[in-house]
């Protein structure tokens, strides 16, 4: 059978379907079938799909929102802290150990976010670590002489 005799009895749809089954592009192996399927697909998700971009944009908003009042709170304990060891108030080795986290912490968010207002809590970090240290060196927590 001849190619003209194929392309007759197959007729003109039918050698459309034949020839987009074996078109493929060489180097990026891409289907005619498999593009035309994905491009259906986003048509008749585009309204989902739209809305689930909107709902992830609102979900990191909120992330970042909470993110920066826990932040705000590690601030708010660092300088109450301090404004603790001031007043002599007894803090424990624990205590110690535990605003250094929130230093950590607090830190880390201000060095990812140049932005922010960060320079609030660098006199109570200096007199946190000085305090520990001379803890440290008189070998108890249980009295804060400056």
């Amino acid at each position: 059978m001849t190619a003209i005799e194929i392309v007759t009895t197959i007729g003109g749809s039918g050698l459309i379907v034949v020839i987009l089954s074996l078109i493929k592009v060489k180097p990026l192996e891409i289907s005619v079938w498999h593009w035309l399927v994905r491009k259906v697909g986003k048509a008749l998700n585009g309204e989902t799909n739209d809305r689930l971009d909107a709902i992830e944009k609102a979900l990191t908003s909120h992330l970042e929102e909470e993110e920066r009042k826990d932040i705000m709170m590690s601030r708010t304990k660092i300088l109450r802290f301090a404004d603790e060891m001031y007043e002599k108030k007894y803090h424990s080795k624990e205590h110690f150990e535990e605003m250094f986290e929130q230093i950590k912490q607090y830190n880390e968010y201000c060095e990812k976010h140049p932005g922010f207002k960060n320079d609030c809590t660098v006199i109570a970090q200096s007199m946190i670590r000085k305090q520990y240290e001379e803890c440290m060196l008189r070998g108890t927590f249980d009295v804060h002489k400056s």
